[in-house]
């Protein structure tokens, strides 16, 4: 289920600090596909890391922390609507959200896959 629209009604995973300001980090629960071929296909990419760049990549540059700041919060999820069928790449998203379910950004990946 996607977390877009939605109010922040989960606990936290974690937190972080930024010029000694605590935020709380929520990861919401994944929106993998429903079909069981693309789910499937979806948790192999995650048990290959990809999970893992992406997040890399959020914390580096993706980050909306003025807003992360002022709420106190870091709120993500990771999506992806399957992997294409011609060209199997992956499509998995982190999508970075504000308390109100509010998309803040969005990092992608588009790997080729086996």
């Amino acid at each position: 289920m996607n977390a877009e629209g939605t109010p922040l009604e989960i606990d936290p995973t974690g937190q972080i600090r930024l010029n000694d300001t605590r935020m709380r980090v929520y990861q919401e629960p994944f929106d993998l596909p429903c079909n069981e071929q693309q789910r499937a296909a979806c948790e192999r990419h995650l048990d290959t890391g990809l999970s893992n760049e992406l997040y890399s990549e959020f914390w580096m540059v993706g980050c909306d922390f003025d807003v992360a700041e002022r709420e106190g919060v870091v709120r993500v999820q990771l999506s992806c609507a399957g992997q294409s069928a011609l060209r199997k790449i992956c499509r998995m998203t982190l999508t970075q959200y504000d308390t109100q379910g509010k998309a803040l950004n969005t990092g992608k990946i588009r790997k080729k896959m086996d």
